[in-house]
């Protein structure tokens, strides 16, 4: 998964702090100034230039409150897994 941010804006630093936050050590942080990527890249190759940006497999997640509310839910239902796995040990 990628998030692909502009950090010096406020959405995209909250963003990162989420995913740090819950521990989502697998989500790659792209910081698309750095990176020299255009929003038109992100629009012509993702469907949408609006930041963050989530990158997850098939599904494309813009805007801080939709990406915060796609990442809880699958901190949730890894946690869920989890402890289904270990209740079955």
């Amino acid at each position: 998964m990628y998030l692909y941010v502009v950090p010096h804006r406020e959405e995209c630093r909250k963003a990162v702090e989420l995913v740090h936050k819950l521990g989502l050590d697998d989500i790659e942080v792209v910081d698309i100034i750095e990176r020299r990527i255009t929003s038109w890249n992100l629009a012509t190759d993702l469907g949408t230039s609006l930041v963050p940006l989530l990158e997850a497999g098939e599904y494309i997640i813009a805007g801080y409150e939709n990406v915060k509310s796609y990442l809880e839910n699958l901190k949730s239902s890894r946690t869920e897994s989890t402890n289904k796995a270990a209740d079955e040990l």
